[in-house]
């Protein structure tokens, strides 16, 4: 894609797996990005096998992976447009982002306005919505107090591309983390952070009902397995990025701002 203007280009990966989901999310994505930016490359990612009979013409198709859930298929989507460049800005986005949500036109605006900043910072970046469960946890050696969530974000392409143009973790690293369920229980690997671990667990199984992973009751242990990866993921981004000294861009108020400046404050070197 040419260029508009002399800012950055947007590289924006809308991931669908539910059949549902896709059409309205689709449209909420493309609304979203139009607002932040008239420069900019969205990807269809394809997931599921669920996707639309036809896409809008600027929207390119991707075959999907999902070995690895939403991480392995915004790689694949990263790898069919070439990878990570420092000037760029990248969003991705899954098809429940306005689904399992208190989604509004106040939210989308919060987060046009985290992307638009999030173009302006030279150097590692990260942006979206900053969650905690108020304990303090260390992860690729780094102390965090919470991490964004990869329902709907941003990097800059400075960070995408130290991390080598990839956001799924690694497997060796991720086996140092968690190994696998056996017995209704989560069997840690010994890098994993005891508090990070408690949090997890009660969240794949919850003792009170109601309570924890919406799908814990009725879900296989694959299936939990593959959760638990992807849980470990989203937080593993969060500490990359604090690691390499890169800033957060955070769309919700409050708090979090200054939980976010202790963490970065408590790198583990």
């Amino acid at each position: 894609m040419k260029r508009v203007s002399e800012g950055p280009l947007f590289h924006a990966f809308f991931l669908g797996f539910y059949k549902d989901n896709v059409r309205h999310g689709l449209s909420e994505f493309i609304s979203l990005m139009r607002r932040v930016t008239p420069d900019f490359e969205l990807y269809f990612i394809d997931n599921g096998r669920n996707g639309p009979d036809s896409l809008p013409g600027a929207v390119r198709y991707i075959e999907g992976d999902n070995s690895r859930w939403e991480f392995s298929g915004w790689d694949a989507g990263m790898h069919h447009a070439g990878g990570g460049d420092d000037r760029d800005v990248y969003i991705f986005c899954n098809d429940t982002f306005c689904f399992n949500r208190d989604w509004s036109a106040a939210e989308s605006a919060r987060f046009v306005k985290a992307f638009r900043k999030l173009a302006r910072i030279d150097g590692p970046a990260l942006s979206g919505e900053f969650n905690s469960f108020d304990k303090r946890f260390t992860l690729n050696g780094v102390q965090l107090s919470g991490w964004v969530s990869t329902y709907l974000f941003g990097m800059s392409g400075t960070l995408l591309k130290t991390m080598g143009s990839r956001l799924t973790v690694p497997d060796d690293v991720l086996n140092q983390l968690f190994l696998t369920i056996q017995d209704q229980k989560i069997v840690w690997g010994e890098d994993i952070d005891p508090i990070l671990s408690a949090h997890i667990s009660r969240w794949m199984f919850p003792k009170d009902a109601g309570a924890g992973w919406y799908k814990s009751s009725g879900a296989s242990d694959e299936l939990k397995i593959n959760k638990v990866r992807a849980i470990l993921n989203e937080k593993y981004l969060t500490a990359c990025c604090i690691r390499l000294g890169g800033k957060l861009v955070r769309t919700n108020p409050g708090i979090v701002q200054r939980a976010f400046r202790k963490a970065k404050s408590a790198i583990c070197m």
